[in-house]
């Protein structure tokens, strides 16, 4: 373990960074991605309302895909990254108070573009900033890290909530209140 950690160490500082903040992102989005079904239920939208939401912030994602890209190859991906994931996280901010129907489809699809950002510069961006001998190992971290804090969002985001409810807040407001400090993670 300690061998590690001096690895760790050893790699460049926007690396490090970049861990740090991939962990609160993925954190706030593991959050979102659970509650938010909840959320949308709980305003008195049906089921198919949620397959909405969840297809076109796909959609919408996948689409982007070879656009952002190209556009990383074109700039600098760093910066793309910090685009993307501060508007994503503004966005579920806003997604955490936004109660109207097509308003809530509308930002689901800007949520999708801005989380293309992160899902397809996020590897090349670490694979420009290691050795090639370092890539197995950062690339292995980032994954672990990865799932590990989407884990951690999704059941620590649940928990709160139910906690809130415990403590007397009512079902919508708690979600809310969760919601938006998983976009604040995210942000």
């Amino acid at each position: 373990m300690e061998g590690f950690i001096q690895r760790l160490q050893q790699w460049p500082r926007n690396v490090r960074l970049f861990f740090v903040a991939n962990m609160l992102y993925q954190i706030g989005g593991g959050m979102f991605s659970v509650l938010y079904n909840l959320y949308i239920q709980g305003l008195g939208y049906s089921e198919t309302m949620n397959g909405r939401i969840i297809s076109i912030q796909s959609l919408v994602t996948a689409i982007m895909f070879i656009p952002v890209g190209l556009l990383g190859d074109r700039l600098s991906r760093k910066t793309l990254l910090i685009l993307g994931a501060c508007s994503s996280g503004l966005l579920f901010v806003g997604r955490s108070f936004w109660a109207e129907g097509s308003g809530i489809l509308l930002l689901a699809g800007v949520s999708g573009l801005f989380a293309a950002f992160v899902q397809v510069l996020a590897i090349p961006f670490l694979a420009e900033s290691v050795s090639k001998a370092e890539r197995l190992r950062v690339f292995s971290l980032y994954s672990s890290i990865v799932l590990a804090s989407q884990i951690i969002g999704s059941l620590g985001g649940g928990v709160f909530a139910d906690g809130l409810q415990w403590a007397g807040l009512d079902r919508i407001s708690s979600l809310q209140f969760v919601l938006c400090i998983g976009g604040i993670a995210t942000l």
